[in-house]
């Protein structure tokens, strides 16, 4: 697999200008209201009583390490993206390329790769996460 990613952003780092104050905004609940998030990010049921792995707008699913994921893809012709998080770790990695490959699923693949390379982070001794509890 050939991979083309010219621009990786692990926006629990990022810097404002970056996008991650909107991100973070996400967990705080001042974007949207705290439910709506949580709604988006829920799997539902069909009135089969089928369960769907797909929120408002988001994927959603386990990692290799049992962590709820959420993420979105995009693509066309000549580009591919994916926004991929994990609520519980706040981490969320943004892959965007300009080119018609890889693959959506291969984007999401190495995404994941990614984030099993990046430690787990102890937000309790982080400056300005002192009472906010991740959700999911």
């Amino acid at each position: 697999m050939q991979l083309y990613v010219p621009f990786i952003v692990p926006l629990r780092t990022a810097t404002r200008s970056t996008g991650g104050s909107g991100d973070q905004a996400l967990y705080a609940g001042s974007v949207l209201p705290r439910q709506l998030i949580e709604q988006s990010f829920a799997y539902h049921q069909l009135a089969s009583g089928d369960t769907v792995h797909y929120g408002y707008g988001w994927h959603l699913k386990k990692n290799g390490r049992g962590e709820q994921v959420v993420y979105h893809t995009g693509s066309s012709t000549s580009f591919r993206n994916v926004f991929y998080r994990i609520p519980s770790r706040r981490l969320s990695i943004i892959l965007l390329t300009n080119r018609n490959q890889p693959a959506e699923e291969d984007m999401v693949t190495l995404a994941e790769r990614i984030a099993a390379s990046l430690p787990p982070i102890d937000f309790s001794v982080h400056p300005g996460n002192a009472g906010r509890e991740p959700f999911l």
